[in-house]
């Protein structure tokens, strides 16, 4: 009598955790991951605008912090037919070549629209290199930038978009009060939208390598 009741409120339970941090489960690493992904933990947080500042002024010099531990991810393709991440710690391996362009500080702000309603704002749509130099902003890359702007909106405290080879990823650090969310996005040409891949707390993403984007 009383188990389609309970059944609902599970479901409502596990809907609302899905809705405010990662449920993961688990998936076969080798058959099933989109990317692998390599990470670190106690980093340095002003590390790339830092980088930003040095390239632009000589003067200006700073000592990043060593980062924590590295650990190795698998990352599958999210079950479009509920909401949960698959993401699996795995071996280490040799990630690609992928080029990592990061948001000027403050190019991207939260702030309200004239009805009140939370969006994010462009300030400066800039990208700069992991040597702090400017890059030019090829249509392409314009594109992906335009899809950070339809995210849920909160305060970033880094954000990156990713080229490996002819896939581009973005990465966001947030400022959400009880926990810092790292967060990594699948750049979807054909929809010009973002699919999101996996949610860590205070884990940066630092290195990544494709596997099979068409799961």
């Amino acid at each position: 009598m009383h188990r389609i009741p309970t059944l609902i409120v599970a479901v409502a339970l596990l809907i609302s955790l899905a809705g405010c941090s990662m449920i993961s489960f688990r998936f076969d690493t080798e058959t099933q991951a989109a990317v692998d992904i390599i990470t670190v933990a106690d980093f340095d947080i002003s590390y790339y605008n830092n980088v930003y500042i040095k390239a632009n002024d000589k003067d200006f010099d700073f000592e990043p912090r060593e980062p924590g531990k590295k650990k190795y991810y698998a990352v599958g393709m999210p079950d479009l037919s509920f909401v949960y991440h698959k993401i699996e710690e795995i071996s280490a391996f040799e990630s690609d070549d992928a080029e990592f362009y990061t948001v000027v500080s403050g190019g991207i702000i939260d702030t309200d629209d004239k009805y009140g309603n939370r969006i994010y704002k462009v300030v400066d749509k800039s990208l700069y290199d992991e040597k702090g130099k400017i890059i030019e902003m090829t249509d392409e890359l314009s594109n992906v930038f335009d899809s950070i702007l339809e995210l849920e909106p909160h305060e970033m405290f880094l954000c990156q978009i990713i080229k490996d080879g002819d896939e581009y990823f973005v990465y966001n650090e947030l400022n959400v009060n009880w926990w810092y969310p790292c967060e990594l996005y699948y750049y979807n040409k054909d929809s010009h939208s973002l699919i999101m891949l996996c949610q860590l707390d205070g884990e940066r993403i630092i290195d990544i390598k494709i596997k099979n984007l068409n799961l």
